[in-house]
């Protein structure tokens, strides 16, 4: 009796924890059964998360621009005047141009236009604007050089000359050019104070009625470059040069000459930013015309051969018109400008 008293026990106990196991509340399978799904969607997860990488910087942009403006002294009007109203066209170049880093401009004869004009990109402009002048009235020449470069930078150092080679009056007659003390301007402008990274400028006027005379003094100008630019710093030339660009088949013209002589200036070639343009007019001569004419105004670049330091990108170039229904003949001036961004980067 008592033996199968004690089997019925036992047998009960088996059966209660046989029920514990398999009820509301089943023993955890082993570890290992559900590592692998839970590392499964922890990596799903994060996949459908957005991955915040570092933004790379954007390289800052020296905006430039070179423009004839076509400021011509009132004794010159009746000879070589090709607009009227310098008052007016004063006040709304410097309107134009006031949003440019660097800023180069020719035929800016007259003082009280250049004044106005500056008045007004000072003006207009959100810091104030560092001024430099090209060769002044001496002499044999009437008038000055007609040369004037704003900065938005800092400017270090500034240098002039008045080129010996000019077309006279007994040659070319009352539109000779040689009443101008055509020459060139340096400027070395600061970009980044933080490292005294500089950019060396040089604007300039070629003589318009000779080809000769301009051989002449483009030899001046690169004399000129030569001595005042450091290699370590990228170089940028500005201004009307009075030489058609032609195609890159054309040979022993006079632009090739003018690249042939910059190019042994630099070990790095200079760019013509206006061969590049981003759309619109090819030309530089005529606001007027279709496609603007002949290309004569320019900007050039070239950077230095060490791989570390600044560098001049150009990112984009275009010729303006500024044309004007306010002026009678139609523009700001007889000229376009020429107007390249450059991204500056190391």
């Amino acid at each position: 009796m008592n033996r199968v008293c004690f089997l019925i026990i036992a047998s009960l106990v088996v059966c209660a924890t046989g029920c514990a196991s398999s009820g509301g509340h089943p023993a955890q399978p082993p570890e290992s059964e559900y590592s692998a799904p839970v590392v499964e969607m922890a990596t799903q997860a994060s996949a459908e998360l957005p991955v915040l990488l570092p933004q790379a910087e954007t390289p800052p942009v020296l905006r430039t621009i070179a423009y004839n403006a076509h400021l011509l002294p009132s004794v010159a009007l009746p000879i070589a005047g090709k607009r009227s109203g310098g008052d007016y066209r004063a006040e709304k170049i410097g309107e134009q141009v006031a949003s440019y880093d660097l800023i180069g401009l020719t035929e800016v004869f007259d003082a009280t236009y250049r004044e106005s004009l500056i008045d007004q990109v000072q003006s207009q402009a959100e810091q104030e604007f560092h001024v430099a002048l090209g060769p002044e009235r001496s002499g044999r020449h009437m008038v000055g050089g007609g040369l004037l470069l704003l900065s938005k930078y800092p400017i270090l150092e500034t240098h002039t000359v008045t080129y010996q080679n000019a077309t006279w009056f007994f040659t070319h007659g009352f539109r000779a050019d040689g009443f101008a003390a055509k020459g060139a301007l340096h400027v070395r402008i600061l970009v980044d104070e933080q490292t005294g990274s500089a950019v060396d400028c040089f604007l300039t006027h070629l003589d318009s009625r000779s080809a000769n005379v301009r051989r002449e003094q483009l030899q001046e100008f690169c004399t000129f470059i030569a001595e005042y630019q450091q290699k370590e710093n990228p170089v940028l030339l500005l201004g009307d040069f009075n030489i058609a660009a032609t195609e890159p088949t054309s040979y022993n013209t006079e632009y090739d000459n003018l690249l042939a002589q910059i190019d042994r200036l630099r070990v790095q070639r200079f760019v013509d930013v206006g061969s590049s343009l981003s759309g619109g007019p090819t030309g530089s001569s005529d606001a007027l015309a279709s496609g603007g004419g002949r290309r004569i105004d320019y900007i050039f670049a070239a950077n230095p051969v060490a791989t570390q330091g600044l560098r001049l990108v150009p990112q984009a170039a275009r010729h303006l018109p500024f044309r004007d229904e306010q002026v009678p003949e139609g523009s700001l001036s007889d000229h376009l400008a020429v107007a390249c961004e450059f991204a500056l980067t190391r």
